[in-house]
């Protein structure tokens, strides 16, 4: 049907040819006096070579003169041509950033892998236990003769949980005068996504001294607080605010300077992220 509206078409108003000057070709990318220098150092490097392999003991000294000399140029022009692409590739990757820092953040993490799962439950059950499992797991390990007696531990480690006079890691602890209550503010910069699971994880890492502290007679309230990169301010930190009092503009001024603070720092890390000093040394 297609095709005859088309064929029918096409003998009423005819053709329109496109114009050959509004058509672009697409340009090849022009290369600069240093690559092109490059490229003929290259040449007559192989050109050299080859008459090397043909010439006589005297010629060859000749030869190997002007190949140390073509070596020497162009170890001096590549250096020069990584550092160029060296500069591009970070004011592409500083462009990148400021122009949709959400994407470009993003970008470095693994891309998300899709799929359907054909296999049954209970063959991938299965392949689990037979790879992942130790038939010998509940065996007592016995020591063997020709290792050394173990010596104990020098100093003792304290294994029990965090007591009230022992947790300087949070945030903000807020004391309320006239009745005995406190707030702990645990305040994150998260990175991933799910701020929900950041919001579980910092608030089971404080369980065990809240409860400590409800046993003891106090109205604790655990309130993890999330501002996100380049300031974006989830809703627990609305609900803090209203919890302790904060409302009105006094609200809407705390959350801006949060929202500066986060963007702020945030800034500062990503500019600081490629330093050596920030990185993994090996010492040996």
């Amino acid at each position: 049907m297609g095709e005859v509206i088309y064929s029918y078409g096409v003998e009423r108003f005819g053709v329109r040819s496109k114009n050959p000057r509004t058509q672009k070709e697409p340009s090849a990318q022009r290369k600069s006096r240093r690559q092109q220098e490059i490229e003929r150092l290259v040449k007559e490097r192989r050109r050299l070579r080859k008459q090397w392999k043909k010439a006589t003991e005297v010629e060859r000294k000749g030869l190997e003169a002007l190949q140390g000399d073509i070596k020497q140029c162009l170890a001096t022009l590549r250096r020069a041509e990584c550092l160029r692409k060296h500069h591009k590739k970070k004011e592409r990757t500083r462009t990148a950033f400021y122009k949709d820092p959400y994407k470009f953040v993003k970008s470095l993490f693994v891309k998300e892998k899709t799929g359907t799962l054909k296999v049954p439950v209970r063959e991938l059950e299965e392949h689990l236990r037979k790879t992942y499992s130790d038939n010998q797991r509940h065996v007592s390990a016995t020591i063997p003769d020709d290792m050394p007696p173990i010596q104990p531990p020098e100093h003792q480690m304290d294994t029990r949980p965090l007591t009230w006079s022992e947790s300087p890691t949070c945030a903000q602890i807020w004391f309320s005068g006239p009745t005995p209550a406190v707030f702990i503010v645990e305040l994150t910069v998260p990175w991933e996504d799910a701020i929900d699971v950041a919001y579980e994880r910092k608030k089971l890492r404080y369980a065990n001294l809240a409860a400590e502290a409800e046993e003891r007679g106090w109205d604790v309230k655990l309130r993890p607080v999330e501002v996100g990169c380049r300031g974006f301010v989830a809703s627990s930190t609305t609900r803090l605010l209203k919890e302790v009092g904060i409302r009105g503009q006094a609200q809407q001024n705390a959350i801006k300077e949060l929202a500066t603070v986060a963007e702020r720092s945030s800034h500062w890390l990503w500019l600081k992220r490629k330093e050596t000093v920030w990185g993994c040394q090996m010492t040996i």
